[in-house]
């Protein structure tokens, strides 16, 4: 049995914000939950978006036996190495909300080389939510690399966010998820360091240490004059399963 917890509200990530206090931002009040499964009423291709409905969807996989999502085992992305992921670039064009005026900016990781499990992710805005399908077309890839065929890449590996955070000149990165639970985030005139993690499980003692990993993520879509982000996430192991 899967133990899960939640935190009362959605994460605000505030641009601004030092790095400490932007980790901060990351609580989570350890509750169970016994709320009782909810649907998400279907509206064409989106669904309806509360965040309770996160707390529903986190009980009723946690009754049911914990399944990882990972990359075919023949899947010619497993074998790319370093220096080929780095060659898969995304298109800064192609940032969601870029042609929207909007503060915010958002770019997708690619899976390959160590990143083998696709994340979901959906974008929330008036009240929906949406799954963003995986695309090769906000991609450039080097001419030396195989064909990549989209239904096998599964999803996105992760994502991150970029703000003004320095200077009204040029977004810049200051929010990273990829890979596991892991995160980074970055202030104003601050540099990144060390990443974070979302949860740490059995890092001592001979049964050997887990690594939770976000499955799951639900962005709302900020507005024009917004200085945060709303950022919601399912993070899954087969001992537990977290809310944020």
């Amino acid at each position: 049995t899967k133990m899960t917890s939640t935190s009362e509200n959605s994460v605000a990530l505030t641009a601004s914000l030092p790095l400490a206090g932007l980790l901060l931002c990351l609580l989570l009040l350890l509750e169970l939950l016994f709320l009782a499964p909810q649907s998400m009423a279907q509206s064409g291709n989106s669904l309806s978006f509360d965040p309770s409905q996160i707390e529903a969807k986190a009980q009723a996989l946690a009754s049911s036996p914990y399944k990882s999502v990972e990359l075919a085992v023949n899947s010619p992305l497993r074998d790319l190495d370093y220096d080929d992921y780095r060659r898969i670039v995304f298109d800064p064009e192609a940032a969601i909300w870029k042609d929207q005026n909007s503060p915010f900016q958002l770019q997708l990781f690619h899976p390959g080389f160590l990143h083998i499990n696709p994340v979901k992710i959906n974008l929330v805005k008036n009240g929906q939510a949406e799954v963003l399908p995986f695309s090769t077309d906000v991609f450039n890839y080097h001419q030396d690399l195989p064909d990549i065929d989209p239904d096998d890449a599964g999803g996105y590996a992760g994502f991150r966010v970029h703000y003004p955070i320095n200077t009204s000149a040029r977004h810049e990165e200051f929010l990273v998820f990829l890979g596991a639970s892991y995160f980074r985030g970055v202030g104003r005139d601050q540099f990144y360091g060390l990443s974070a993690r979302g949860l740490a499980v059995n890092t001592v003692g001979p049964e050997g240490e887990e690594f939770p990993r976000f499955t799951e993520f639900w962005i709302e879509t900020p507005a024009q004059n917004a200085t945060h982000i709303n950022v919601h996430a399912l993070l899954d192991s087969a001992f537990l399963l977290l809310v944020f």
